[in-house]
């Protein structure tokens, strides 16, 4: 089989032959949940993890898809294994499991109806963020607003995004190339569309809880790294003048794991570069891992 792969139901299938119907309720009412992992040198990484959290997501929109549990595991590991074969040994990937309720059928109940269950996979844009480790990254909070925990807990990973297209095209018409981070309705930092926020302010790394921000594995990951380091860490709730008395701030996501923020809202955070404590999760995070995790990123530089 030519070309990368799909699993599709309970088959393994060439991503070209991978379809969803027009009238599957993920597609039609972004009734659906998924999670994103990626490879470390072509493994899938923490992938236990990624599927424990899918399956709370799960649980908490309603949908069961029975024994086919079982088999996302090894599902998840072939896609990756096989399409993974397709990259040059700097590369990496980003694999996405979806879970839908299933088509529409008036007739029956939503709780009846039979889910669809996809994984997909993409390379990871390396280039698209490597000079971002040395330069940082600037954000926007847009004016758009994060669904309030009362609609529904943002730890939920739901396909239903419109709040994050709005702020994502608001973000690239007003200042392109920086990355949107949504406030709550109460003017706190809430998350960005892919990543999770922190600042240092005297010496302490902050992030938002998870009522008002998805629990990202990848902001455990750094929370732990700190713990590790002996940095002090809050779960609090961030707002601008936080963030305009900070002393860095960086955002965490699958694909990049960190990279530090220089600007919010075109304002310097600190002293507008990279900060120190930024740098030293990022070291230790690689060591965990076993890559040079900027390395690997500016391996996919044009000379």
């Amino acid at each position: 089989m030519e070309g990368p792969v799909a699993y599709v139901n309970g088959e393994i299938v060439p991503e070209s032959e991978a379809r969803v119907s027009p009238l599957d309720r993920g597609f039609f009412c972004a009734d659906a949940v998924f999670d994103t992992l990626r490879t470390v040198q072509h493994k899938p990484y923490l992938l236990a993890e990624h599927l424990a959290r899918l399956a709370q997501s799960m649980s908490y929109a309603g949908l069961a898809i029975g024994e086919r549990m079982a088999e996302l595991e090894g599902a998840t590991r072939e896609v990756a294994v096989r399409n993974c074969r397709m990259l040059p040994p700097n590369g990496d990937l980003l694999v996405r499991v979806f879970v839908t309720r299933g088509m529409i059928d008036r007739k029956v109940q939503l709780t009846h109806l039979s889910p669809n269950v996809f994984i997909v996979s993409e390379p990871i844009s390396f280039s698209s963020f490597a000079r971002r480790y040395e330069v940082g990254h600037d954000v926007v909070t847009p004016p758009f607003r994060e669904v309030p925990d009362q609609c529904f807990d943002p730890r939920i990973k739901t396909t239903s995004r419109m709040h994050y297209n709005l702020a994502d095209l608001y973000v690239a018409r007003s200042q392109p190339g920086a990355i949107p981070i949504l406030m709550d309705i109460d003017g706190n930092l809430a998350q960005g569309i892919t990543c999770n926020f922190f600042i240092v302010r005297n010496g302490t790394l902050l992030t938002s809880p998870t009522k008002s921000a998805l629990s990202g594995i990848s902001r455990r990951m750094a929370l732990e790294i700190a713990a590790e380091l002996e940095i002090p860490t809050e779960l609090r709730h961030i707002n601008l003048y936080d963030v305009s008395n900070a002393e860095e701030a960086f955002v965490t996501a699958t694909s990049y794991c960190l990279l530090p923020v220089t600007s919010v809202n075109a304002a310097k955070v600190g002293s507008g570069n990279p900060g120190p404590v930024a740098v030293r999760i990022l070291q230790a995070w690689g060591n965990r891992i076993g890559i040079d995790i900027v390395g690997q990123a500016r391996s996919h530089l044009s000379a």
